[in-house]
């Protein structure tokens, strides 16, 4: 196996947003490449805060985490099964791109094939969306969150069967979308 996806944690601390005492602090250990890494101690000493640091569930506060020497904050994920905030539409697909523009944002609804989901919300792009907002389907919502993926342009995209809810016309969209997504990316 290439050192090329070996995940590598370096010094890193880590409190949840309602914690007062960091859930890791100052953990440093490298996943080699083909090998099975085992974490182990008692209940509560991080083992579980560890593997929710590496899709991002949560960004650590100091320390880096890497996935074949790119920082997880440069890599992209589409899971399964998205959630969308209940927020505007165009508050989901901004995702953590604070400094995006409107138009950024549009662009990437076009490359995901959101054009249809826009027209037949009522106020399109600034509809409430998720929670107890305006009801997307599953495939509807993944195109949704592969515009936010597209928003990024992270150089590394990861994907878990992101048309394992599609019925067969979201399905065709989704692929289409995810053709936008990965051009030049390490998937």
């Amino acid at each position: 196996m290439a050192q090329g996806s070996d995940i590598c944690f370096e010094h890193v601390t880590f409190t949840y947003p309602t914690g007062e005492q960091p859930a890791v602090s100052d953990v440093s250990f490298t996943a080699k490449a083909g090998t099975v890494t085992a974490l182990v101690g008692p209940s509560g000493s991080g083992k579980t805060t560890i593997g929710t640091l590496v899709p991002r569930f949560y960004d650590v506060q100091e320390g880096h985490i890497t996935l074949g020497g790119v920082e997880l904050s440069e890599i992209a994920f589409v899971f399964q099964n998205p959630k969308l905030l209940k927020t505007t539409l165009e508050e989901n697909i901004r995702g953590g791109c604070k400094n995006a523009s409107r138009e950024d944002i549009l662009r990437a609804a076009r490359l995901a094939q959101c054009d249809d989901i826009l027209a037949k919300l009522p106020e399109g792009i600034d509809s409430i969306v998720g929670g107890k907002g305006v009801y997307l389907s599953g495939g509807e919502v993944q195109r949704v969150a592969i515009a936010r993926a597209i928003l990024k342009d992270a150089p590394v995209i990861i994907l878990d069967e992101v048309t394992a809810f599609a019925d067969p016309e979201n399905e065709v969209q989704i692929q289409a979308a995810l053709k936008e997504l990965t051009k030049g990316k390490t998937v």
